[in-house]
């Protein structure tokens, strides 16, 4: 089944040129390094999970055939809304936790390592968080049909898309029940009292009710505790990952090992590594092999099955290598 959420990709790339042409000239605009940075990772979440989706739903249908449970929802309205209800739960459990055990945070640091907040930072995709939603979306198969959960699911990621910005304030009454941009804004804060709020997807219900709610009451510092600024999509889903191992060679046992990946980030080296020195000569090179990285990538998911298994592996294949090696060129740069 192909993933309809690629049937939204002209209205993603309307919105994100409108908000980018709406912030030039501010401090906000985009640069170079932050949009190739962002649409790097959105190619390399595309790329490593082509078949992913495919995998994932035929277990999901497996499942939810092989159910017997009581609770299964038939096809309505209704049956639509409590499958909603159901996948922030899911969304929820899935969010906190990527929060609050590290090497679950390791896998979902690449969403927040931007320190600007607009549409690009929706398209931060970490490549093995989509392997470990699917595992916390997988209990849904005992009740909601695979053909709900498929609709949902992309309706969950448009309306995610569009809560990343500052150019929304407040939705009025709407802020009490949805997971609005503001709500959301907070949730990217690294600043007290911000820090590990907001985890909701469609809703902030469950955040009032379960303590994790935080208002929007002043300005909030985007990013990542020690600070990201590198453009190679390859160190932006793999760099918590190496410190992990790094950091599990020195463990004093295996109680302190536990800890160190099922701990809290808080305090781990995970957030108190420092971050690596940037030189500062860039190339046009690493410009151009970037951007047709991320043509390349473009054309090989959205022409699908069209190019056959083998070439889409090796122009995929193809498209990463260029991708990583125009973002390492790009690294040795200024910003912009």
């Amino acid at each position: 089944m192909a993933d309809p959420i690629l049937y939204a990709t002209p209205l993603f790339a309307l919105a994100l040129g409108a908000e980018g042409l709406a912030l030039r000239g501010t401090r906000r605009a985009f640069t170079f390094r932050r949009l190739g940075s962002a649409l790097g990772c959105l190619a390399w979440d595309q790329l490593v999970n082509l078949a992913t989706l495919a995998v994932f739903l035929s277990a999901y249908a497996a499942v939810h055939q092989a159910s017997t449970s009581l609770l299964r929802l038939a096809h309505g309205p209704v049956a639509i809304l409590l499958a909603i209800v159901l996948h922030d739960v899911a969304y929820y459990a899935f969010h906190r936790a990527s929060h609050r055990v590290n090497v679950l945070w390791a896998v979902h640091v690449v969403h927040h390592q931007s320190d600007h907040y607009d549409f690009t930072v929706s398209l931060r995709q970490g490549a093995v968080a989509t392997w470990v939603t699917y595992l916390f979306y997988l209990p849904l198969a005992l009740v909601v049909p695979a053909e709900t959960f498929v609709l949902v699911h992309a309706a969950y990621q448009i309306y995610q898309f569009f809560v990343h910005t500052e150019m929304v304030r407040r939705i009025g009454p709407l802020e009490w029940l949805l997971a609005s941009p503001s709500h959301h804004r907070v949730h990217h804060g690294q600043n007290a009292p911000y820090v590990d709020k907001n985890y909701g997807g469609f809703f902030i219900v469950f955040d009032r009710l379960l303590g994790t709610f935080e208002p929007e009451s002043g300005p909030v510092h985007y990013g990542v505790p020690g600070g990201y600024a590198r453009t190679s999509p390859l160190f932006a889903n793999t760099y918590l990952f190496v410190r992990l191992l790094a950091a599990s060679r020195r463990a004093r046992g295996f109680g302190e090992l536990l800890r160190l990946w099922f701990g809290p980030p808080e305090g781990s080296p995970l957030t108190s590594a420092a971050q690596a020195e940037e030189r500062r000569a860039y190339r046009g090179l690493g410009r151009f092999a970037l951007g047709a990285g991320l043509a390349l990538a473009l054309v090989t998911v959205v022409a699908g099955d069209g190019l056959g298994t083998g070439l889409r592996i090796a122009l995929g294949i193809v498209a990463l290598a260029a991708i990583e090696a125009g973002s390492k060129l790009v690294d040795t740069g200024p910003e912009g």
